[in-house]
């Protein structure tokens, strides 16, 4: 937390807690490498992935196109 001094205690507090729960640089590198190289994944759209680089289903606000608004 030296980067932030100013910021207070409880502030240091809730960083501390969303780190544990944060992905790590070295997980985030695997799953970009197995998205890169899997060729079970070549056709795969409109799916996310989770923690353990499973297919899971898009949340439903992003598939109802009607709910995404073109703010330009």
């Amino acid at each position: 937390m030296s980067r932030y001094p100013s910021i207070s205690r409880f502030m240091k507090f809730i960083y501390s807690i969303y780190n544990q729960f944060s992905n790590l640089p070295k997980h985030t590198a695997k799953t970009y490498t197995f998205l890169a190289i899997s060729p079970h994944l070549d056709k795969t759209t409109g799916k996310d992935l989770n923690q353990k680089n499973r297919l899971v289903d898009s949340s439903a606000y992003s598939i109802k196109k009607i709910l995404i608004c073109d703010f330009s």
